[in-house]
């Protein structure tokens, strides 16, 4: 995952949704 998507959506959100937006 890219930093950009936790600093967006946060750790628990990557987990939950990997790269799908």
């Amino acid at each position: 995952v890219t930093r950009g998507l936790l600093d967006k959506y946060g750790p628990n959100r990557v987990l939950d949704t990997p790269i799908t937006e």
